[in-house]
């Protein structure tokens, strides 16, 4: 009977042991369920932000390529007035050394107490002149 009394205790004790797990265990999962619960709401938040930021790179990415065309065309006008401006300060420069060709042949050929030479009739005439005269 002692046998018994004493397999009686400690089945005793083991039960007692087991609800105490049981109980500690009941409140871990508690705790696991209430996070659950969160990690379910920064899922959905997550979710929300991913779908946002989706968004604003399409927005990001359309504005982006109406910038790119728009620079485009202005850079093509650009090329276009480059080219015409190069064109102008070519013939600007051959315009001037013929102006300069005739400037000193007029030189030659009158007498150094004239000011201005006889071909030099308008006002840009002479204006060009004296400022090829100034730089010589």
């Amino acid at each position: 009977m002692t046998w018994m009394l004493l397999l009686e205790g400690m089945v005793t004790l083991l039960l007692v042991a087991t609800i105490g797990f049981c109980w500690r265990l009941n409140g871990r999962l508690g705790e696991l369920r209430d996070a659950r619960a969160e990690m379910g709401k920064l899922i959905g938040e997550l979710d929300r932000a991913t779908s946002r930021a989706a968004a604003a790179i399409a927005d990001l990415k359309t504005t982006s390529e109406g910038i790119g065309a728009a620079l485009e065309d202005k850079m093509g006008a650009a090329r276009v007035l480059a080219d015409d401006l190069q064109l102008m300060v070519e013939s600007g420069n051959r315009l001037a050394d013929r102006l300069d060709d005739g400037i000193g042949s007029a030189r030659r050929a009158t007498p150094q107490g004239s000011a201005q030479p006889a071909e030099l009739r308008t006002e840009a005439e002479r204006d060009l002149a004296r400022v090829l005269r100034r730089v010589k």
